[in-house]
Order: C-alpha cells, then structure tokens, then sequence
C-alpha cells in the first residue's frame, strides 16, 4: 500500500505542478529563486477556475485514498522498523518541491503535521511516550519552522502591506523589521484572521447551502455540472459584512454553518472528537491503512479548525477523505457484529435437570 500510494502521489506530481504552477519540474530552481513569482503565477492559475484541469482532478479523485496516506504511512514504517527510508523521503519530496513550485505553505505544513502524527504514533507504539527531551526538541523545532516561514513569506517579495479588515496593525508596516518580528506578525495573523472571519459570519443570516456548500471545490463543480444556483449559505454572505471568503478565513466552524445550524455544530465536534479518539486507539493497536489515514487527516483537519475546513478546501482530498472516514466505519462496524454474542447453544440436558447455559 506505502508503495502504490508514493509511486501515484510521484506520477501525479507532474501533471498537478504543470496544472497549478505552469512550470515544469526541470524549473524547480528558477521557482525557488523567485517565490514571489511562483506564488503569483499559482494564484493566477487557480483564479483562471478548474476546466482545464477537470481530468487531473478527477484521477486525483479516485487515486487520493491511497495518495493521502502514502507519507504518514511510509514514515510510520520507517519510525518503527527503520526500513524504507529512500520511500520515505520520496514521499517527503513530493509536498516539499510542489511547496516550491507553486510557492505556497500549505503542502509544507500538511507534511509537518502528518509526519509528526505519525511519530507519535510510533512512539506510544513502542511504549516510549513523550519524554522531556523530546519536548525540547519539538519547541526548538517548531521556533525554526516559525523562523523559516517567516524568511519564506519575504523571500516571496510581495510588495506593499497586507490589510486585511479588523488588522489592528498591517503586515509589513513596521520599520526595521527584524527575523523575529515578521515570524511573529505571520503567526498572529494565521492564527487571528480566522476568528476575525467568524465574528463577521455571526452577522449574516443563516440558510441551507444544500448540503456540501461547506466544500467550495466540490460545490463548484457540482454547479458547474448540473447549473444549479449556489444557495445563499453563511460564507456567500460574508462579503455583505466586509468580509471575503475566497480571500480570508473564516474558521472551519463557519463552513460547516454553511449547511449545520450554528446550535448544531458543536455535536459535530463531537463526532469529529470520537472519529479521531477511536481512530488513536486503533492506530496504537494496529498501525494499518485506515486507521492511521483517519487519525493522522483528522488530527490535522482539527489543528486548522481556527483557519478553515482545510480538509474540504480541495475536491480530491475531501473524497480521498470522505472514502477513508466511510471505509474505517464500515469496518468498525463489522468489527462490533463479529464481538457480538452468536446465541448461546444450550447444553445436553442432564437427566431430571434444567439446561444449563454455558458462561
């Protein structure tokens, strides 16, 4: 399954980075030189809408229940067996040069968090746990990473300052800025704007999106496939309060008012919480395909719960998703008929006795 997964999630690198960057792989130097050009050339290509890239989607579609899991996968194998390591970095490579070519975060920070889960993983796996040590490690990581994003976000050459609505102070206005201010004023930002987002969504007034309007991507192309009106759900509403919701976030508690009932969102935490509890436990006792593809993509879908419904925001990822949650409850439940009692068999009777029941 490791193998399958990372050789499909190699063949599609090519035609995906072709599809969102217009470079091609033997350009990774020239993308990496000028971020701000490849985060520009990306953003045009997805403003220019999905139609030429229909039949990319729709193999990513059916291929993303194995791409999803193939790097938590192979760097679990590696954490535990310290075997398949070249797989691993493989694996690795494909969101790290896409990052680069397309001059976004986002496939950076879903590697980070999927190889972290899958650590903890393989440590509770062991029995070792999370010891202080490791604790130090992990601080000291995560302040690089902080350090490292903040020089990509410059080395990006955006010109001007960013201002968002509700900003008490714009990126960028600062004089003198220094490595540390900047990682600071990034962080905040990606972890404020979003609640922001959600404040304003308070203000709209709330309607039915029909049932998927809390993802974008599919939504869309159902749309476009059957040219129906999109419902006048919570987020297309935003822009009526100042707010955008293509450009801005908005919590992943507003997407799913697109079709919840704010009074009813909470129960979906709820479920998502049992989803990712019983997800852990199996991935402790199991370590197999579905289980650790549900934790490691639910964990994360909860980490960007203050940004956006991240797991929703791509049409093949979503169904990737939804194939993997279903496939691991279908299991479930397979599972529980299986423990289920049979029905005792009644014992011989003994002479002048009643049956006896066996334990």
């Amino acid at each position: 399954m490791i193998l399958i997964g990372v050789a499909a999630s190699v063949l599609l690198m090519f035609p995906a980075i072709s599809a969102y960057s217009g470079y091609s792989l033997t350009d990774v130097s020239s993308a990496l030189a000028d971020q701000g050009a490849a985060f520009e050339q990306s953003s045009q290509r997805i403003l220019e809408g999905t139609d030429s890239r229909t039949g990319l989607l729709l193999v990513q579609s059916l291929l993303a229940p194995l791409t999803l899991v193939a790097l938590p996968l192979a760097a679990l194998y590696w954490f535990e067996r310290r075997r398949g390591l070249v797989v691993f970095l493989i694996a690795l490579a494909v969101p790290v040069v896409t990052s680069i070519m397309v001059g976004r975060d986002q496939q950076l920070g879903w590697a980070l968090i999927v190889v972290g889960a899958a650590w903890v993983i393989s440590r509770y796996r062991r029995d070792i746990g999370i010891r202080w040590r490791d604790m130090i490690v992990l601080v000291g990581s995560a302040v690089i990473f902080a350090l490292l994003f903040a020089m990509r976000k410059a080395s990006r050459g955006l010109e001007g300052a960013f201002c968002p609505p509700g900003a008490v102070e714009c990126l960028g206005m600062r004089e003198e800025r220094t490595l540390f201010d900047a990682a600071f004023q990034s962080m905040a930002s990606y972890m404020s704007q979003g609640m922001e987002g959600l404040g304003r969504a308070f203000e709209t007034e709330w309607a039915f999106g029909g049932g998927l309007a809390h993802s974008p991507a599919v939504n869309d192309l159902l749309a476009r496939l059957f040219g129906f009106q999109e419902a006048p759900s919570v987020s297309a509403q935003l822009g009526e309060v100042g707010w955008s919701a293509t450009w801005y976030w908005s919590t992943a508690i507003t997407s799913f008012a697109n079709d919840i009932p704010w009074i009813l969102i909470p129960f979906l935490f709820i479920l998502q919480g049992l989803v990712l509890g019983s997800s852990w436990v199996s991935s402790l006792r199991d370590g197999d395909f579905l289980s650790v593809g549900v934790f490691v993509l639910t964990w994360l879908g909860v980490l960007y719960t203050p940004q956006n419904l991240q797991l929703a925001a791509s049409g093949p990822t979503y169904i990737g998703y939804v194939v993997l949650l279903l496939a691991y409850i279908f299991r479930a439940g397979l599972r529980q008929l299986d423990r289920a009692p049979r029905g005792a068999r009644r014992a011989p009777r003994a002479p002048g006795r009643s049956a006896v029941l066996p334990n």
